[in-house]
């Protein structure tokens, strides 16, 4: 068996933590890597565990949605209101540090994957942009914030600096990531959602209308409605549908 002492540099792209257990110095708190307690198979095993596993690990227990009761003794206050309230905070400051993060990323990518981090945020910038402008709005995201005025202020200026950094949507793109996002948030599945964008593309759609294609999982989860049914939702101005 070979054990190697891996060295690497850590560059920070935020100025405060995204996560209790991800630092700014690089370290990463977690059993596997022997940064934090654990018992049997919570710690490395040098003939078992992998590197699968610690990435599996970080995407588990540490991008939670609530990482401020990530922190040692935190979990157990979990129904105290104050405690609810410093989570939310947490997560406005979070949110605001990890597009900083997105930005310089883009700015300052390591040169042997820079094609590819640039490709893949340039790729899905049309659809983070749509869902922070709704937040900048006033609409809750799918996890838990105060909402407070300065959050959404914050939340505008990162889409205008990430408008300059990476480049305006033109209203095509806009279209169709209107609809993307709305099924992504349905359930549907990728093939479902590639076909309507075409469509909407070539102008079979228009921007109130969105055609829901039922596959066999049943992206609304509505059981009135069979599989492979195609129907029309109109949607009025608070986002909900009208059969």
């Amino acid at each position: 068996m070979l054990n190697i002492n891996l060295q690497a540099h850590y560059i920070a792209n935020s100025r405060e933590q995204l996560n209790p257990n991800l630092y700014q110095e690089g370290k990463i708190c977690t059993s596997l890597l022997g940064t934090w307690d654990g018992v049997g198979v919570e710690k490395w095993d040098p003939s078992k565990s992998n590197l699968l596993q610690v990435a599996l690990s970080i995407q588990a227990l540490i991008l939670v949605r609530d990482p401020f009761f990530n922190e040692a003794g935190y979990e157990n206050r979990r129904n105290e209101p104050e405690s609810l309230d410093h989570s939310r905070r947490y997560n406005e400051v979070a949110s605001v540090n990890s597009l900083e993060y997105l930005i310089k990323s883009y700015e300052f990518p390591r040169a042997y994957v820079a094609d590819v981090i640039r490709s893949h945020i340039r790729q899905e910038y049309p659809g983070l942009r749509q869902r922070l402008q709704r937040i900048a709005a006033g609409e809750m995201p799918k996890y838990d914030v105060m909402m407070s005025k300065g959050f959404r202020m914050a939340i505008e200026k990162m889409v205008q600096r990430m408008d300059e950094v990476i480049g305006p949507v033109d209203s095509t793109t806009t279209k169709s990531v209107q609809t993307s996002v709305r099924m992504e948030e349905a359930g549907c599945s990728k093939k479902d959602m590639n076909e309507l964008v075409k469509e909407e593309d070539e102008g079979k759609t228009n921007e109130n209308t969105i055609f829901l294609v039922l596959s066999k999982r049943k992206c609304l989860g509505d059981d009135e409605h069979p599989s492979h049914e195609v129907f029309d939702v109109k949607l009025n101005s608070t986002g909900k549908h009208n059969d």
